[in-house]
């Protein structure tokens, strides 16, 4: 055990990889510990933080590989890049209440870290903060919380719960990625976008709610979410990146509104209830389980994301009957379209029992209009 006297500060690189050290008391009257302090120490089991301890450098403890607890001081409001990163045996880390942010790395390959509870005072956790985290549980971040870096928690394969803070507006790249256990979590109700990958292979998510203020999903955002059963995309997303939805082979109901912007075909891959929405009518497009050919998909895909009116209209005419039912008396874009006539002679009955379910007198009399 080693023990300093009195001084006000570790300084930079002071026990760089000092293999001698297993045990360190550290005087009450120091107040900073500098970068790489302590970097590589990796016969240190445990250390005494004093109550003045206010600031702690980047990579102060990094790679200290059987440190097994910290007891963060409360003067402590930031933990720098890679400040414990690379600790392996650390099982427990007490944070002060008033700690705001939590720096790049900070926790990162933190192998038994099994349980953290977040500071009250939260505002940041930066990138990387918990990756690698392979026996982290559960997060539940506090409302405080405004900014969660890139890879937070990728690579967290234990992690089976995460609360996120309703403030949080973006969830950035990879930042639940290969977080295999991950079954529920609550997305904050301002979120206004989910980044690339950050949700990949999160193979035990089955539910997500995605809130009313979306607006974007970007690539590859649940690729490889296998037990996903069901997504309502809600009508503020204005745009859905490609493969947002790839290798989702169980996402069987989808939900989707006309105003957004689809690039991912892969969505209706394994869809076999299509929920689609227009000027607030809901529209069930009910798919055939015998259907063969990914054909049909892709024209009705097109067909849906073309704004062009005539553009629409060929689209319709390539998509058969069998296939797809689509009461289009709200579809329609042309009165006078034999091909909309036609298919409302033709299904005279599912489309008027649509529009009795919807009260929608309009398209019923527009409807009633064309079959004279």
């Amino acid at each position: 055990m080693i023990y300093l006297k009195q001084i006000d500060r570790v300084s930079a690189w002071e026990f760089y990889q000092n293999r001698e050290i297993t045990s360190f008391s550290l005087p009450e009257t120091v107040r900073h510990i500098g970068n790489h302090a302590f970097y590589g120490c990796r016969e240190m089991e445990n250390i005494f933080l004093p109550a003045l301890v206010a600031s702690l450098g980047s990579a102060a403890f990094m790679n200290c590989s059987r440190l097994q607890e910290v007891v963060l001081p409360d003067q402590v409001t930031l933990l720098r890049t890679n400040a414990f990163s690379g600790c392996y045996s650390l099982a427990a880390v007490e944070f002060p209440d008033g700690m705001k942010c939590i720096g790049d790395r900070a926790f990162y390959y933190c192998a038994n870290l099994s349980q953290v509870k977040l500071p009250a005072e939260l505002k940041k956790i930066g990138n990387s903060a918990f990756e690698r985290c392979s026996r982290l549980k559960t997060v539940k971040m506090p409302e405080s919380m405004h900014i969660l870096g890139m890879r937070a928690f990728c690579g967290c394969w234990n992690l089976n719960m995460a609360r996120l803070s309703s403030n949080i507006k973006i969830i950035r790249k990879w930042t639940f990625s290969d977080c295999w256990s991950l079954k529920g979590i609550k997305l904050p109700r301002e979120l206004i976008e989910i980044g690339e990958e950050a949700f990949c292979n999160c193979i035990s998510l089955k539910k997500v709610i995605l809130p009313k203020k979306l607006r974007k999903i970007q690539k590859r955002a649940f690729m490889g979410c296998t037990q996903l059963k069901k997504i309502m995309i809600p009508a503020s997303v204005q745009r859905i990146e490609e493969d947002a939805f790839l290798y989702c082979e169980n996402l069987h109901e989808v939900a989707l509104h006309d105003r957004t912007v689809c690039m991912d075909t892969s969505i209706l891959e394994h869809a076999e209830i299509l929920h689609l929405v227009r000027n607030q009518n809901h529209i069930d497009i009910a798919v055939n389980h015998d259907v063969s050919e990914s054909q049909e998909r892709k024209l009705l895909f097109r067909f849906w994301n073309q704004k062009d009116v005539l553009t629409r209209r060929i689209f319709f005419k390539q998509i058969h009957k069998p296939a797809y039912k689509i009461p289009l008396a709200v579809l329609m874009v042309d009165e006078g379209d034999s091909v909309y006539k036609r298919y409302i002679q033709e299904n005279f009955r599912e489309v008027a029992q649509y529009l009795y379910n919807n009260a929608d007198e309009e398209n019923g009399a527009r409807m009633i209009a064309l079959c004279r």
